[in-house]
Formats: structure tokens, sequence, C-alpha cells
């Protein structure tokens, strides 16, 4: 196998379930809500896990203050609970796998989304013992946030590779892999979370698919086997 492979993995609904973080945001937010406005921690949970399995997770907290008459302004509190609680969320079997596979192999995390919200994702998952670095794009401001390769270059430059050397593993065929498919970057699509029934055109669409992080073994052993 090329020992110069580098891989590279997407954070949410890739290496955990982010269904996860919003559970446990919405614990950290309940217990809030009952200490300030005295709402039965179930009941607030039942609100915004409803809202989740609908879909509408953007209103869920308006939900919450529309079904409690709390304050109008407290939106801005909440989102700010939910974001910088500590989540209680653990890798998926799958992935952790897949880490100890590969320990041997440089790895990196590129992700989208909030500075404090993904740092804090990263630091419960304890991926910083495990990877050489985690990018996470809105660091580098919102033009480098995928499908934007600004990270992909830097990891690149800092592991002086070339482009066909790098493995990019994620779930969100939208903005994933269309930039990275041209440049020669192995691209792999794992069919998990809130995208894994998204059907796309074929230059948005990653060059393999796989259901769990358990079948990157053979696509790997299929590229860049000697």
């Amino acid at each position: 196998m090329n020992t110069f492979m580098i891989l590279i993995f997407d954070l949410d609904d890739t290496l955990y379930s982010e269904k996860q973080y919003a559970i446990s945001g919405f614990k950290a937010v309940a217990n809030y809500v009952f200490s300030n406005y005295k709402v039965p921690v179930s009941e607030t949970i039942d609100i915004l896990l409803n809202s989740l399995e609908k879909g509408n997770r953007a209103n869920a907290f308006q939900r919450l203050i529309a079904s409690n008459n709390l304050p109008k302004g407290s939106v801005t509190k909440l989102v700010a609970v939910y974001r910088k609680h500590k989540p209680d969320i653990h890798l998926d079997i799958d992935a952790e796998k897949v880490l100890n596979r590969y320990a041997d192999i440089h790895k990196y995390v590129v992700t989208d989304g909030n500075r404090i919200v993904q740092r804090n994702k990263i630091s419960a998952l304890k991926l910083d013992k495990v990877l050489e670095r985690s990018l996470i794009t809105h660091s580098f401001g919102l033009s480098a946030s995928k499908p934007s390769i600004y990270c992909f270059q830097k990891i690149k430059d800092i592991e002086r590779v070339e482009w066909k050397d790098m493995v990019y593993i994620g779930d969100d065929p939208k903005k994933d892999f269309v930039n990275l498919k041209p440049l020669g970057v192995t691209t792999i699509r794992v069919l998990k979370g809130w995208h894994a029934g998204v059907n796309v055109p074929e230059e948005f669409e990653a060059e393999f698919r796989i259901s769990t992080l358990e079948g990157l073994e053979r696509v790997l052993e299929l590229r860049y086997a000697e």
C-alpha cells in the first residue's frame, strides 16, 4: 500500500453521529431552561427532539420559547448554551476501528462549522490524540468552507505530497467531493447520517461509496495495491 497516503476525514456523520451532538446540546439547553424557568427537563427535550425528527431543528428553540411563553430574547442565550456546552459524544464503532487500523498513517480532519462547536466536538472525541491536525474551515474565513480546497491545499503543503496521495472521506455529496475529484484526490462517500439518501449529479458524487467506514480498507486496497 502507498506509504505516502494521507487520510482526511470529515467530522459530522463521518466519524460520529451528528445526532448525538444535537441530543447532547438539547440536554444542556433543557437543564438551563429548568434552572431559569422551571420548565421540566423532559418536556423541553421532547419539544426539541420532535423538531429534530421533523427536520425542523433550525426553529426548535423558537418552538420551545413559544410553547412555554419564555422571553422572546432568550433564543440568543439558548443558542449560546447549545454551542458552548461540552458535548457527550463518542466515535462510531467503525470510526474507532479505522483510526486504529491506520494508526501509522497520517490522518487529518477537515470540517465546516462554528469554531467553538467543532473544537468542542474534536476535544470530546479525543481526536487530537490520533490525528496530525484538525482543520476547522471557518477558522480561515467563510470562503475556506467546503467545497473550497483551501484546507486541503494546506494539508498537501504540510505533507509535501501530490493530490493523488490524498484520500478524503466524507458524507455530504453536495459539497465534499466536487472540487477534489478533478485534482486526483481519492474521494470516498460514507452513506451515514442526514445525507445518506441524497442523490447528486455525477460531478458531485464521490469516486467510491461505502456503507460504513469498515469498507474503507477494501477501497484503499483497490486504489493503492502495488
